[in-house]
């Protein structure tokens, strides 16, 4: 990603921004209308309007990130490239891979174990995934195999920087919860949602290669290791989050003063100055 593609969005960023539009349209129609349709077509047509993120979140934790909030972040994600230039680029591209992997988790569990209900689903959720992970995959090749993107953003970071982003999506989720169910105890919800929201924010100043990048990113990552092993026994999660944090480690060199919030916190605490 030269100047001219922060400045002047190619027209990779530009079909990006536009897919997400339309998803993000796609996910704003009411469940009802679709319900209203002929039951031999609601069934494919549900499915190519499916909310693959709330499904996957259900399935995986019991936790649903709604239509309307998908389509949100969605249209978010479509504008952001022309808001934020440089990270709203990165934003669109993390976002289009994390709901790559959603999409195919989706149609995995519906074709392995489909449930009575949504085995119609399959078709329509199948062909959504497909389209949209073509164009995910084009855009992909377009911009990461462009000399300039290496030149600009490390692949270990950005590698790093997806991992954070999809964690951060997954724990979005409970922000359902907190919305639709304010009698229910809000501590879980209230925490997904913040460490959701700061992981991709973290996601984007890390591949800024900023300070608050490389610290942000170390302290929830060594976080999410904690939250692994002391919450859940499979161990795989830990392992990925602390190899993320080794990779953006051995790159420290890349980023800026990184000691001074060391010796803000030194000048700070130490009472004798």
């Amino acid at each position: 990603m030269d100047k001219a593609f922060i400045k002047k969005p190619r027209k990779e960023v530009l079909a990006a921004s536009a897919v997400f539009a339309v998803w993000g349209i796609m996910l704003s129609v009411p469940n009802e209308m679709i319900k209203s349709l002929p039951d031999t077509v609601s069934g494919p047509v549900s499915g190519i309007f499916s909310n693959v993120i709330g499904y996957v979140g259900m399935k995986a934790f019991g936790a649903s990130m709604d239509h309307y909030l998908v389509g949100a972040m969605f249209l978010i994600v479509a504008a952001a490239p022309f808001i934020y230039e440089k990270k709203g680029s990165a934003l669109s591209f993390l976002i289009s891979g994390s709901t790559a992997v959603y999409g195919f988790l989706a149609l995995a569990h519906l074709i392995i174990q489909p449930i009575p209900l949504l085995s119609s689903q399959v078709l329509g959720i199948g062909l959504q995934t497909v389209v949209f992970g073509l164009l995910a995959t084009e855009l992909f090749r377009r911009v990461l195999r462009k000399e300039s993107f290496g030149l600009t953003n490390d692949r270990g970071l950005y590698v790093s920087a997806f991992i954070m982003a999809l964690t951060g999506v997954t724990a979005l989720t409970f922000l359902s919860f907190v919305i639709d169910a304010p009698d229910m105890s809000l501590i879980y919800p209230v925490s997904g949602t913040v460490l959701g929201l700061a992981l991709v924010f973290s996601s984007l100043e890390l591949l800024d290669t900023s300070v608050t990048g490389i610290w942000s990113s170390m302290i929830l990552l060594s976080l999410l290791v904690l939250i692994s092993l002391l919450l859940f026994e499979f161990i795989i999660p830990a392992i990925i989050f602390l190899s993320a944090e080794i990779i953006i480690w051995e790159r420290k060199e890349m980023f800026e003063d990184i000691e001074a919030p060391v010796r803000w916190a030194q000048n700070n605490l130490d009472p004798w100055g």
